[in-house]
């Protein structure tokens, strides 16, 4: 089993322990496909699944999603190439909105896109941002205009323009919904979702952080009325002096904290980055911050590049 996969199935266990919604998922082994597929076809749990399969960080399946009726055909083909293969298999949600919260010891900070949650982490759109104190009152909400966004037809992920900025009428009704996985999950976690047409929200990942990911209240209010957010705050403060002092240690400009960075490393290969645009919550500056490399978010310091000459430039 890879570790992602690894990973993946450890955390939606965790969601399970700890009481919070998440859609339904299953191991698949060559030795049980069989036997799920009748199980699902008894309770008639039909429509549509995201199956990920990978081996030595390959991934062997490459659609989004598959539709109940394909299933069969999938695992013949992975198991015929990857007998030892394992499979993680979870039931689609076709999100009308998506997003990931971070929930730190005095606030809880969220970021959200229209449609499916593939263009905030994987594709750093530029998301909506709201910062509210446990209690759920809102103390900071922007409302962006993101460049596209990813909506579900079927078993496929179409790609849709944004024409203006979403100003959500029912925020109240979604910070409400929220707070109830908030008040479920420890300090310092953080988690992704979905919202559903019934509008039901479910958790479909969880990761834990480390005290400092967003620092403290003042950090991310201050990022937000700034325009500069900053993962590892006190850390980007403490290397960007250094920097600035000797000239000494790399900085990595990207224009989107893409994911496929995470992929290559090259997102990975620097001791912080500036990126001009996108979510502070993106699978890029997660993975940056388990690796200690603190990243801002901020056009203004993208543009001037204010930075001695021996930074690293890409994008």
């Amino acid at each position: 089993m890879s570790d992602e996969i690894v990973r993946k199935f450890a955390a939606l266990h965790q969601l399970a322990n700890l009481g919070i919604a998440s859609p339904r998922s299953l191991i698949i082994t060559s030795r049980t496909c069989n036997d799920v597929i009748t199980s699902l076809d008894e309770k008639s749990e039909f429509g549509y699944w995201v199956v990920r399969a990978e081996l030595d960080h390959k991934r062997l399946v490459t659609q989004p999603a598959y539709a109940f009726a394909d299933l069969s055909t999938i695992f013949a083909s992975v198991f015929s190439a990857e007998p030892n293969c394992t499979l993680l298999m979870t039931r689609l949600i076709p999100a009308i909105r998506a997003g990931v919260f971070f929930k730190g010891r005095e606030f809880v900070y969220c970021e959200y896109v229209r449609g499916a949650l593939q263009s905030l982490v994987r594709d750093g759109v530029t998301p909506n941002r709201l910062l509210c104190s446990l209690d759920g009152s809102i103390r900071f909400l922007e409302s962006n205009r993101s460049d596209f966004y990813y909506s579900w037809v079927g078993a496929n992920l179409e790609r849709r323009t944004s024409l203006e900025i979403e100003r959500d009428p029912q925020i109240a009704s979604l910070i409400e919904k929220m707070m109830v996985l908030v008040h479920c999950s420890p300090d310092l976690s953080i988690i992704e979702w979905v919202q559903a047409a019934d509008e039901q929200i479910l958790a479909i990942d969880y990761k834990s952080s480390k005290d400092d990911f967003l620092g403290d209240y003042q950090d991310i209010h201050r990022g937000l009325t700034t325009r500069c957010l900053t993962s590892i705050p006190k850390l980007w403060a403490d290397q960007r002096r250094g920097v600035e002092a000797s000239g000494e240690g790399s900085i990595l400009f990207l224009e989107r904290p893409l994911y496929s960075y995470v992929l290559d490393k090259t997102g990975l290969s620097a001791s912080k980055l500036v990126i001009r645009a996108g979510g502070l919550l993106a699978h890029l500056v997660v993975e940056c911050s388990r690796r200690r490399i603190p990243v801002a978010i901020s056009q203004t310091f993208f543009d001037a590049r204010a930075i001695p000459p021996t930074k690293l430039q890409v994008g």
